[in-house]
This record gives structure tokens, sequence and C-alpha cells, in this order.
């Protein structure tokens, strides 16, 4: 077990997984010993060191003779890291870096120079160190953590349509036509194709781009190399050591930032109605900060060191579509509070709040933020795409089959076509195309492939290697059935198995085979109805790491997202909330352009106050807040907005859990409370940004549950009005049922338009804790539950249920290699049960050890089958400083879960042993249980309730159970708990029970949480 002032990262994407542990100053220091305990201790690997001083971004001055920098301090809208204070500054920094590295050099006897120096948002530096090294310079006192660095992974024609940017392209606000121009996104991503025309000078529309650094200034590798560059593409860095300059490798930086900026260009269709995709801000300029290589993979050294060089660069807007799974509170993270830094120099950060939904509570790093604006993935408005035909077949000794209608987004050739089984390109199986054939082996000619085995893509590129001129995709009988529309680098066509069949036929006669692959029949369609459904794979709120605090911020277009990508096919289809997140991205330039005044806050409140709600799940029902946020964005919305909600990071700082702060207290554009006992209430401020009156509504399905003081104002532009926000749950919502609604600011005149923001409260009937702990020396006892408090009931009365554990002790090697977790090797340093679910109250597990210092408990559903624990099925954990842990998950889907123990630090080269106990409690109840309870609650004074057990043998075991409080004669329900018994080793004398007590030994006396130093790590609740 981990100290729990530490964080769990659990990266986990479609293409791995990786972990860190972040350390705080002091508080963490076992931690990051426990981080090293690895295989290889004279192994070097990266390290991010941050020293204590203050970054740029935040320094108020306090270091003699250098002024602050802090653009806030010095009323500024943006951190200038160029000024004559921030010079000065940087220097002093720079100088306890050297001194620091000095004095690394000295201790370890060897030159450290460091990887990345970080000045702007974090102050420190990124050095190759070992295990113990790093373990030694934690202790200094100019150092605040030490954390070795690890990986994160990726996370339009009609999308910019769907959010409304055409409207604002065409002056709909305030008459100025506005397309990005002045404003500079930077993205973060796995670098840039430069000379894509997204991103070239002139755009196709006739515009020609002006450099807002002066003609031929460029950054980064363009200032050696300029022909990189242009008046667009302003700037281009690289901080993936051995890759490829900054050249994108892998399409997605390409995509994605075409997604945001990219200019107006044509996509070809083979036919007269080729449309133009666009970028949401097309006149915006760009600057490219490769973070990942062909892999995919960023490492956070990288990432911090691309955010600090924006930061410097003055960008605008930050994209970041990287992400992944984390355990722990954003205030604990220095690179979380990198974003919050960035924040604070003037940067809005747009990030992809992930894709692992549709289950609750998935949302990854570092869209959990409350400072970042997190986006979830939806559709937009493109119908189907239109179809296309393989026709004017001629030759062979056969007729021809007749015209055969097919699928791809390309473009048209009328050629001979060819078998590519009649083909030799090294390969045993030349008609699946798996390799590229030999340059000259075509000249010219229509190609078809049998489907399988690689990338559809790919075969189109083996044969254009050998000198094709088109490709067919042919399917093949018993083989995959669908027909997609793909972009090939020559004009193709996918046809069925059916078709393929008697293509093939005909093509086995005779000579002289030729044919036709028609342009696509039509342009894209457009259907609203296809608009606005919540992405299957988008990752939902609730936020398990600030359960008080909303997730994701907002929604946009995600799903089938055509942009540019690499040669040689230039564009590409991809989905993924790393799609929806340049939508906004691009959205926030165009608002920063026609409001240079507004501030981060303001920005990113106008994103989410001005939503479209009204959007669907991917199942058909309403989405609610923790599909969406605040909902889909609307661009000329957002320039409207009426009202504003501004937030400092004085209270961002201040809102930190394990500090004392209280993150509701946020003045963020929702409203959260996932402890909504009986009545819950949040303050707002709002500031409007236009003279007005304004009248508050509540949705209707929320109307007696949430209530507005005042519920009606006026302000002139500039004033601000604080509001109360209430939620009522009293006898209205089920104990642990959401409450999901929205409060609408309703201007009576003027230009704004209505601001809306989402309540969502969970209801809490009673303050029980999740897990109580008892024990008795004999079969008898009781536990007494101190301070209770519930909502009102006439006629209380518990309900329990208890079953004994099932036992089983194991001896379990310690991890090898601790830093990757349990979850890089699931035969290491694990152990673990599957127990299969039909009904049961609740599925509980407890481990204790006499030997090893560092058991760790982890209970997850085995949903996709295959008997083993995988790191997405995780459902609760324990993680507290012994090897005493204990889990619980009331009531259980049906199905089979998977019980884990893991032995972190083993004490012993032959392991340490462990006993793990489970137990799935019983719908029936109890007959050996009793329970005191008052007569009456009045829902306002606390009140102690006692739980009395008997017969609890044989000896030495362990009892689980759940408590329920509701009322004696109906199925009105408060709340409920779980606990467990320990059995202890004492007969019962002449075979009877004990009545419990002091007399008896049996008695114990309960706290008011086992878990009360776990629910500060983290907070468990089920939707």
């Amino acid at each position: 077990m981990r100290f729990l002032t530490s964080a769990l990262f659990l990266i986990s994407t479609l293409m791995g997984s990786g972990f860190i542990v972040a350390s705080q100053p002091a508080a963490n220091s076992n931690l990051l010993t426990e981080q090293l305990k690895i295989k290889n201790p004279d192994q070097l690997h990266t390290y991010i060191v941050t020293l204590s001083d203050e970054p740029l971004a935040t320094y108020k001055g306090g270091v003699k003779g250098i002024s602050a920098t802090s653009a806030k301090v010095n009323g500024k809208k943006k951190l200038d890291t160029s000024s004559s204070a921030s010079i000065a500054y940087k220097g002093h920094l720079n100088s306890q870096h050297q001194k620091v590295l000095d004095l690394f050099s000295s201790q370890f006897k060897r030159s450290i120079t460091p990887e990345h120096q970080y000045f702007n948002v974090v102050n420190g530096i990124a050095v190759k160190l070992t295990n113990k090294e790093a373990e030694s310079v934690k202790h200094l006192a100019a150092v605040r953590s030490v954390v070795k660095d690890f990986l994160l992974h990726k996370q339009t024609d009609q999308g910019p349509l769907t959010i409304g940017a055409d409207q604002v392209w065409s002056g709909i606000f305030n008459s100025t036509q506005a397309r990005g121009e002045g404003v500079v996104v930077g993205v973060l991503d796995t670098g840039i194709h430069h000379d894509h025309p997204s991103f070239a000078e002139e755009a196709s529309d006739g515009y020609i781009h002006t450099n807002p650094l002066g003609p031929n200034v460029y950054l980064g590798l363009c200032e050696t190399t300029p022909s990189l560059c242009n008046a667009k593409l302003i700037g281009s860095y690289n901080f993936v050591a051995g890759s490829l300059e900054n050249e994108d490798e892998d399409g997605h930086g390409t995509h994605v930032a075409s997604t945001a900026v990219g200019n107006p260009v044509t996509f070809d269709l083979g036919n007269a109605n080729s449309p133009t995709l666009s970028g949401v801000a097309p006149r915006a300029n760009l600057i490219s900060y490769k973070i990942a290589g062909e892999n995919g993979s960023a490492s956070f050294s990288t990432i911090l060191a691309a955010i600090n060089q924006a930061v410097t660069d003055q960008v605008d807007v930050i994209n970041l579509s990287f992400g992944g799974k984390v355990f722990g509170t954003p205030w604990e993270f220095d690179d979380l509070l990198a974003f919050l830094n960035a924040r604070e120099a003037g940067v809005v950060v747009v990030v992809s709040a992930g894709n692992e939904g549709s289950d609750p509570a998935t949302v990854s790093w570092p869209g959990m933020a409350p400072w970042v604006t997190s986006v979830a993935a939806s559709t937009h408005a493109r119908g189907e795409f239109p179809t296309k035909r393989l026709s004017n077949m001629t030759g062979g000794d056969t007729p021809p089959p007749s015209e055969i209608v097919g699928r791809s987004l390309s473009g048209s050739i009328t050629a001979p076509i060819v078998y590519a089984g009649d083909f030799s390109n090294g390969d045993n199986n030349p008609e699946q195309c798996l390799t590229p054939f030999p340059a000259n082996t075509f000249n010219g000619e229509i190609v078809v492939c049998d489907r399988g085995q690689i990338a559809r893509v790919d075969k189109a590129i083996n044969v254009a290697a050998g000198g094709a001129g088109g490709f067919v995709l042919a399917n093949v009988t018993g083989g995959a059935i669908t027909l997609d529309d793909d972009i090939y680098v020559v004009p193709g066509i996918h046809i069925s198995a059916s078709d393929a069949d008697q293509l093939r036929t005909w093509l086995a006669t005779g000579s002289s085979h030729s044919a036709t692959i028609t342009g696509a029949d039509s342009t894209f369609s457009v259907d609203s109805l296809a608009a606005d459904i919540v992405a299957q794979f988008s990752s939902r709120g609730f936020n398990l790491n600030v359960p008080d605090v909303l997730v994701p911020t907002v929604t946009a277009p995600g799903v089938n997202i055509l942009a540019a990508d690499l040669d040689p096919a230039d564009f590409g289809i991809k989905s993924g909330t790393s799609m929806a997140s340049p939508h906004v991205a691009g959205a926030a330039a165009l608002i920063i352009q026609l409001h240079p005044d507004w501030t981060v806050s303001a920005v990113h409140s106008s994103l989410a106050t001005t939503a479209i709600a009204s959007l669907k799940t991917h199942t058909g029902t309403d989405a609610n807040a923790f599909d969406i946020g605040g909902g889909r964005i609307d661009v000329p919305g957002s320039l409207n907005a009426g009202l504003i909600f501004e937030e400092s990071r004085t209270n961002f700082t201040a809102a930190n859990p394990r500090a004392g702060g209280q993150p509701r207290t946020l003045n963020l554009p929702s409203a959260t409370d996932a402890s909504c006992e009986v009545l819950c209430t949040w303050n707002r401020t709002v500031t409007a940004t236009e003279s007005n009156t304004w009248n508050v509504l509540i949705d209707q399905d929320a109307l007696g549950l949430i209530s507005v003081s005042p519920n009606s104002f006026s302000l002139t532009e500039g004033q601000s009005q604080e509001l109360m926000i209430s939620a009522s749950m009293e006898g209205e919502v089920a104990d642990s049922n959401w409450l999901m609604g929205a409060v609408h600011f309703e201007p009576t005149g003027g230009a704004a338009g209505t601001s809306r923001i989402p309540v969502s409260a969970r209801a809490k009937n009673s303050n029980f804790s999740e897990i109580y702990h008892g024990a008795s020396a004999t079969s008898a006892g009781s536990m007494f539950i101190l301070n209770l408090n519930t909502i009102a009931e006439s006629e209380p009365a518990m309900t329990g249920y208890l079953t004994q554990g099932v036992s089983s002790v194991r001896t379990v090697q310690g991890d090898s290699d601790n830093a990757s977790r349990w979850f890089d090797d699931i035969n290491d340093g694990t152990y673990f049960e599957t127990v299969v679910v039909s009904t049961g109250k609740a599925l509980m597990a407890s481990t204790k050890s006499s030997s090893a210092a560092n058991f760790d408990l982890y209970i997850g559903q085995d949903r996709n089958g295959n008997g083993q624990p995988d790191f997405s099925e995780i459902i609760d954990f324990s993680l507290s400083s012994g090897s005493s842990e204990i889990l619980g998950v009331k009531n259980p889907l049906p199905g089979t879960y998977w019980i884990l123990v893991h032995n972190s630090s083993g004490s012993s080269p032959s392991g340490d042993a462990v006993t793990l106990n489970t137990a799935v409690v019983p719908t029936s109840q109890s007959s050996n249980l009793t329970f005191v309870v008052p007569s009456s609650l009045d829902g306002v004074s606390s009140f102690d309730t006692t739980v009395s057990w008997s017969n609890l043998n044989p000896i030495n075991t362990e009892w689980f159970g759940v408590v329920e409080l509701g009322n004696s004669t109906d199925s009105d329900f408060i709340g409920s708990a779980m606990f467990r018994i320990n059995r202890g080793a004492t007969p019962d004398s002449n075979g009877g029970g004990d009545s419990g007590g002091s007399s008896g030994g049996g008695g114990a006396l309960i706290f008011a949480s086992l878990l009360v130093f776990l629910i500060g790590l983290r907070r468990r609740y089920s939707l």
C-alpha cells in the first residue's frame, strides 16, 4: 500500500498502458521509494525534478531586484516571457537549475545535463537518473518533487457547420466576418504534415495569411529551416528524440491541426461535386509541437517542455488530444498544475475527455482537472457518404458482370483491370496484396485485391507501389461483409463478396479486360437527424477524481471526422474525442478574435453556458450532464454569452481538498455535489457582458428541487451578481441516485442569449460511511454507529444481511517491477480469484498479511469474459498504508467479478503470505442480527444505533454484511452501509453465544468509518 497522499496514474489506451506516481514534498517521500524498487537499480530513467521556486506564470515578486512576472499582477492578459522582468527571473531560475545540476554531477560522479528545462508553467528539469539517485535527491530542500517520466497516448467537413462556425465566418456577430485572423493556436500532437494544403500560406479561397511575428519570422525548427514554415504555419518544434524532425509520422497531429485551423481545401470525389473541407478557424495561425512519434505515445517530460514553449511563444489556445486514466486529485500532480499555470499565463487549454465510454466516471487525465476545457464527442450532420460504381466492363471471353455499386472516398479512373493473384510480389498469397509489389509490375491498371489480414488502405498502397493506377478491394465469402468509405492513394472502390466472385470469374477468362471506377454518385449529404448523438466511445462523468466538479466541460463533433492526413492519401477519417477537442480549440480562437478582452475564464464559460443540451445518447435516451457537460458547443451563442463565470488561480489552488479546500466552491459554469445530504447549496458569481435583466428558470424535471436566489437580477456591463443555488433532495430523490437538472438565465432584452448551467447532485439521505468494522472475541457482540444524520422518518427500521467470508491463504511474490504496477504483467506479484454473482446486496473482499508491507486490493468485473483482470474493468481499489485492505461493491450487477491482490513491495524472495476473504452478501435478511434504532427521526438531530450479532462460528472467521435503514411499514429506503466483523479465537462458553459488551469481550466500538483515510484518496460513488 502506498501513502494516501500519493497519486496513482493508470494510463490506458488501445495502444498500451503505463504507470506513474507523482510525489509531493515530504508527504510523498515513501511513495517514491516504493516506485523505485524495480529490477535494475543502475538503469537510467528520465525523471522530472520540480524545484521549489515559482515559475514565471505565477511569480509575484520576492527575489531581490526582480519584479513580478505574473500576467495577473502586471495587469496583462498573457504572460510576456520577453519582458525585462521575465528575462531576469528566468536567469535566476536557470542559475538555480545549474546549482542543482552541479550538485547532482558532484554527488553522482558523472556529468548530468538536462533533457529539458522548464521555466514558464513549471520550474524544473528533466534529467537521467538511476532509481537510487532519484531517491537521494528528493530530500534536497530546493526540490519540490521527483517524478519518473511516463507515457500518454493519443485519444471536417460538417463539423464546423454543426457548431455554427460558418455563421461566424459570414459575420453573424456584429457584422464582422471572422475566421480566426490574428489568433495563434498551438497543437501538441504527433507533428505536422508541413506541405499539406491545409497549412499553406495561400488558401484555396485565395486568402493569403499574415504572419503575426513578421514576414519570414518563424519559430522552432523553422528558424534554421524556414522552408518548413510559412505565414500560416509559423512554428514547428520537435520534442521527440530520434524522430523525423517535426514531420508527422502518424497522421493524428495533422488531422487534429486541420480540424482546428486548417485552410479550406477541396476533397476530390472524382466528380463535379467535390466538397470543401475547412477547419473551424481557417485563418488562424498555427504552431505545431511534436510530442509523440509514430507509435503515438508521448512522455510527459516532452508534453511539459511543449507547454512551456507554447507559453513562451504566446499562443492563444493549446489543444492536447492525449490522455489517460488516473486515480488521485489534480492538485497532486505538477503536470496538471502546469495546465493551471498556462491558464494563468493567459492560454486557453482544450483537452480531449477520453475514449473510455460509455461507462460512468471514465473521463481521463487531464480532462478531470477543473481548470481545463475537456471535450466529449458527438456526431455531426453529415449523412451517408455517396456510393460509386465499377462500370463499363469490357473484354474477356465471357459476358462481364453488370454494373457494381460500391463505396470509397476516392477519385475515378478508366483503365485495364487485372487480378493481383496473377502477379508476384514475393508473398505466397499475392491476391491478398499483403506486401508492396515491385516497381513496374503494373502500368496504370486497376488491380483487384482480396480483403483480409492487413489494413484495407495498405493494400491500395501496396499495389500503387507496383504501378497500379486504380484499386478494387474485393470482399471474400465467409469474411468481413462491411463496405467501407476508405480513402485510397489511387482511385478505388470497395465491393461485396458476391459481386467480387462474379468479377474474379470474369477476369479469369480471356484477356484485355477494362473497366471504369466512377467518381462518387453525389456530394456529401446533410442529415440533421444524424447530428448531436453522443459517441458510444466518449468518456463520461461523474468526475472520479474530483467528484464535486462536472466533467466533461462541453461536447463537439468527433465521429467520422474527415480532415487532413499523411501522404499519399492526404486525407483521412478518424473518430475520437481527439477529433472533438480541436473543434473547441478552433471555436475558442474565433471567440478570442471577436472578444480580445475576454479572459480565459470568459472563453471557457461562454462555450459551456451557451451550448446545446438537447443531445441523445447512442441508445436513444436523453443525454445528461455526465454525457455532454454543458452541451454541444454553439459558437454564435458563445459570442453572445451574456453572463460569464470568472475564476482565479488563487481560488483554484485554495480548492485543493488535501489542504482542506472544497472544489464545489469554485466559480465554474456548473454545480455538482456528489454527496448531497438532504439539502446542498452552491454559491456562484456571474459577471455581465452587457446591461440587462435576467430571470431564472429551472428545468421542468427539476422544478421544486432546484432553486436560485435571487431569481431575477439586473446588471450593467461589468457588474457581478452573487447567486445561491440550492438542491433539496429530501423525500424526492432515492439514496445514491443523481438529480440532474439545469438553471437557465433568461435575458429580457439585448443581444445576449440564454445562459444555462447544469446542476447535478447525488442524494445522500444519511451520513452512513461506506464500510464499518466490528470485532468480537466470541460468537456474539455489538458495535455502535455514532452520530448518524438522516432525512426525517416517522417509523425507522433497520434490516441486516450477513454471511461468512470465504478465506484463502496464498503466497505471492513481490512485484519485480513495481514502477509499472500489476497491469504490465498479470503474473508478476499478483493473485486473483473470480466470483460469480447472480444476486447480492454486496460483493466484499479483504486482505491481511503479517509479512508484506504493501498488499493492494482491487475489484473488477470481467466484462470481456477472458477470465482475468484487465485495467479497464476496475470498479474499485484499496491502497491504504498497510496490508489490511477492505473493499465492497453494493448491489453488484449479475456477472463474473475478479478480486486481485498485488504484492507491490515484497519482503522475502520466497514471497509473502496473504489471507484473502471474499463474500457475496445475500439478499435474504439475517436472523442473527438485531438493531437498536430511535422510534422516530426528525431529520435534524443526530442519533446513535447499535448493531448486535450472535452465532458467528467457527472461530477465527471474517463476516461481511450490509445494514439498511428505512421505514418499518413500507419500502422507503434511506441509506445503507457495508460492515465487516472479525470473529476472534475465543470459543463460546457452554457452546452458547456471548451477549457482547466489555464483560464478554465481544463488543467493539465502531469508529466513524474504517475508510476515513481511504476516502481522502478518493470517494467512491456508483450511478
